[in-house]
């Protein structure tokens, strides 16, 4: 309910004092405002939730450590038909380098990617990823990728994170918050496993820990799809990071509401964090959101492309 605060002025800074459930208590408030009005004696506590967050709002501090950068987000824009089979995702990856030839002349420092970009495993770049590898030389690419690590049970899969620079991953996130019938399926339903297409009859398993990465010289947290949903989750990452990037892949909803609300709630931990969020999705609309929750640059749903942003 606290969403409706964004766009709001004065009212969205609510969000960065207490969150969404704070902005949720005001606009429950505003809601019951001329009843309170009527009996006076409800008054003060009207005039309290109203006036009590303003010394904890948070404005946004400029970091001198971003002056200068420049970061880039690419909308590879694959469709989930493309991505689900992997002789054709291998045939589609030329539209890749394309791009990522054109973005060589704009120099980037960071090129950021969505969830799951590539059709190869993290285990397999050196093989079936030198192409990727080579343009790390050129900039640091922080990109969504599947990685299936040995364990004492066999293996395990994580949806990942992986930073790649000078041709060699050299840091990575996996997923905390795995969604349930979209990368495991819970307990007491597994028999119907095989059913999923998008987790191939595997459970993925959740990552160990909530922490950033380092990429180009920076700190980065890199919440994986619906990981931006958790308000504490995001805040941790947060107080490490000094940015925050966000790779998903909305596909699934193609156009429909779901894709434009999960963009939505990327603005709310904007400015619950006042931190920069980089919104980078697959299909679309991928986009630069700052610290007010306002977007900033922002590529369509449905297209092919990148964007540049250099922090002043």
């Amino acid at each position: 309910m606290g969403e409706v605060l964004l766009g709001i002025p004065f009212a969205v800074n609510y969000l960065s004092a207490g969150g969404v459930y704070l902005g949720s208590i005001l606009v429950l408030a505003i809601a019951t405002l001329p009843t309170a009005v009527r009996k006076k004696k409800y008054l003060i506590i009207y005039i309290l939730i109203f006036m009590l967050p303003i010394p904890f709002i948070k404005f946004y501090q400029k970091d001198p450590e971003l002056s200068g950068l420049k970061i880039a987000i690419f909308q590879t824009n694959v469709p989930e038909e493309i991505k689900l089979s992997k002789p054709d995702f291998y045939k589609f990856l030329p539209k890749y380098w394309t791009h990522l030839d054109r973005l060589k002349k704009e120099k980037p420092h960071i090129l950021l990617l969505p969830e799951s970009a590539f059709p190869f495993e993290a285990g397999d770049i050196e093989r079936e990823g030198r192409k990727i590898l080579r343009y790390s030389e050129f900039f640091t690419i922080v990109t969504g990728l599947i990685d299936t690590r040995p364990s004492i049970s066999g293996y395990e899969v994580y949806n990942s994170v992986l930073v790649i620079e000078k041709g060699e991953i050299q840091d990575f996130y996996d997923k905390v918050k795995i969604l349930p019938f979209g990368e495991f399926v819970p307990f007491p339903f597994k028999f119907v496993k095989k059913y999923f297409g998008a987790i191939g009859g595997t459970d993925f398993s959740p990552g160990k820990s909530i922490r950033c990465v380092k990429a180009g010289g920076i700190s980065i947290g890199t919440p994986i799809c619906f990981e931006v949903s958790y308000y504490t989750l995001v805040r941790k990452m947060a107080e490490c990071a000094e940015l925050i990037a966000v790779v998903t892949n909305d596909a699934w909803f193609r156009d429909s509401d779901g894709t434009f609300q999960h963009l939505r709630q990327a603005r709310v931990r904007a400015v619950e964090t006042r931190k920069y969020i980089f919104w980078v999705n697959n299909t679309g609309p991928s986009a630069v959101i700052s610290p007010e929750g306002e977007i900033i640059k922002m590529i369509p749903y449905g297209r092919r492309g990148y964007i540049v942003y250099t922090f002043r």
